[in-house]
């Protein structure tokens, strides 16, 4: 008799969270079922994205109740998609995961794998399975990786394979990014019915073996197993679970992860709603300022999705605002105004806002000169040598077709600028340092078609997505290593 999996006994013992059970319980019956290769693949990447939200959402609820400010915001900012751009000295508005991408939900989990975090066994146990535990030598085959070359090459016979995903072993978060491309890949690309079987049974195989990873959902400490709960009610997997004689009653929806005394709760607002049924509900998105929450139920039933509106929520999730970014020094006062005779410049400027007001118009050369001039006062002013490469390499666009050679010693000077940039301590400018003088490179290449700055460029590209996790990185690299010139293939 062929062993149980251990994604179905978790679902028959009741111990996924609710709404992960709900997406691995459809997946089943439909199994059971006999529905065709081309719906199950679909109920496969539903119980990933599943899982995906349940735990970026338990870790972003989790991490606010620790007050760990910074971290806190850099997942606030990949919910809504604002950010700060150190170059601009201004918020900017992208898709967030509020606005139902999928991609962003990814982004979440995968920063939290980096984050250093103390005090909480949930994150803890969620890194762990995020990015695995050390493997002491001689121990053989690493336990938390995924094999993803089976699925890599059911999927090539279908259609182009992104270069980011390797056929290779990989972490769970690397893992769950492979899956969501090809999510992406089968939602736009007409995949031939001939090939659907063999990559519907890799895609089950990778995704039964991301339950699997230690500790297992079954064996207890999984992140994958917990329970939502209400007042006196815990839900756990598809109805009530036995309240513990230690425990207290909570006013709103909550995370409980743990057992006995070592269970930790934690609100779990606005992401989980509970109807007056107790029917468990996971936030996908959220529809308006007005606080219209939209909420999704993966038991694939009829009016799965429901809407809640609460302005009140936005207070336990506020979107990112100015007020969250450390302000700058202010400029020394030893500051000399750039000469407004001089015939190279257009007009002065004498603080970080015109300078940043002056990029936004493209009106790049006096830009370039109060960041010269800032920079070359503070050598280690990390952000100054970014927004004077940004300038420089706009500028030098906007000069491609009148004056290639200018174009070309600005290109230079944004490198050397961009270089300085990377000593930043924090891992996420550092990255945009790597990427930015990676667009840099990319340009003089176009510019002098000389093969070893492609190279240089998408070595940086590389570096970028290492530093730090962030959806443009990605493409990036992706964008170059697609559109390689000849003679500078993969080695």
């Amino acid at each position: 008799m062929p062993q149980e999996p251990t994604i179905f006994k978790a679902l028959r013992q009741q111990l996924l969270w609710p709404s992960i059970h709900a997406a691995v319980d459809v997946y089943q019956r439909r199994r059971a079922s006999a529905a065709d290769h081309y719906e199950l693949i679909w109920r496969l990447i539903h119980i990933c994205e599943a899982s995906v939200i349940t735990l970026a959402a338990a870790a972003i609820t989790c991490l606010r109740e620790t007050g760990k400010a910074p971290e806190y915001l850099k997942l606030r900012e990949r919910c809504y998609g604002i950010g700060w751009n150190p170059t601009e000295g201004s918020l900017e508005k992208g898709l967030g995961a509020l606005d139902g991408s999928i991609d962003k939900w990814i982004e979440i989990v995968q920063h939290v794998g980096t984050f250093s975090i103390d005090g909480s066994g949930f994150l803890s146990a969620l890194q762990t399975f995020l990015s695995g535990a050390p493997t002491p030598p001689g121990n053989g085959p690493d336990s938390h990786q995924i094999d993803l070359k089976p699925l890599v090459i059911a999927w090539s016979r279908a259609c182009e394979v992104p270069p980011s995903v390797l056929p290779e072993n990989v972490s769970v978060k690397d893992a769950l990014q492979a899956i969501n491309s090809f999510r992406n890949r089968f939602a736009h690309i007409p995949f031939p019915y001939d090939q659907l079987q063999e990559i519907y049974r890799e895609l089950e195989s990778c995704t039964f073996r991301i339950f699997e990873v230690p500790p297992a959902p079954t064996a207890g400490g999984s992140p994958l197993s917990g329970s939502f709960a209400v007042k006196d009610s815990i839900l756990r997997g598809p109805g009530y679970w036995k309240t513990p004689e230690t425990w207290q009653s909570v006013g709103n929806e909550s995370f409980v992860w743990g057992e006995g005394t070592e269970a930790e709760t934690w609100d779990a607002r606005p992401f989980v709603f509970l109807d007056k049924m107790m029917r468990p509900y996971l936030l996908s998105r959220l529809k308006n300022e007005a606080g219209s929450w939209e909420y999704t139920r993966y038991l694939a039933e009829a009016n799965a999705v429901y809407t809640l509106t609460n302005v009140d929520l936005l207070k336990l999730l506020p979107p990112p605002v100015e007020s969250d970014y450390h302000k700058e020094e202010p400029l020394p006062s030893a500051v000399t105004p750039v000469d407004a005779q001089s015939p190279a410049l257009k007009a002065p400027i004498n603080s970080r806002e015109e300078a940043f007001a002056a990029v936004r118009q493209r009106d790049f050369e006096p830009a370039i000169e109060f960041w010269r001039s800032e920079v070359s006062r503070r050598q280690n002013y990390h952000s100054g040598w970014q927004r004077l490469g940004f300038a420089q390499r706009e500028y030098a666009v906007d000069l491609f077709d009148s004056d290639a050679e200018r174009a070309r010693e600005l290109l230079d000077e944004s490198v050397v600028s961009f270089t300085r940039a990377i000593g930043h301590q924090d891992p996420q400018y550092e990255a945009e340092a790597y990427y930015n003088r990676s667009k840099s490179r990319w340009r003089i290449w176009r510019l002098s078609e000389d093969s070893s700055e492609f190279t240089k460029a998408l070595g940086d590209a590389q570096k970028a997505v290492q530093a730090y996790y962030d959806h443009r990185f990605v493409s990036w690299s992706e964008f170059l290593k697609e559109n390689r010139p000849p003679g500078n293939e993969a080695h």
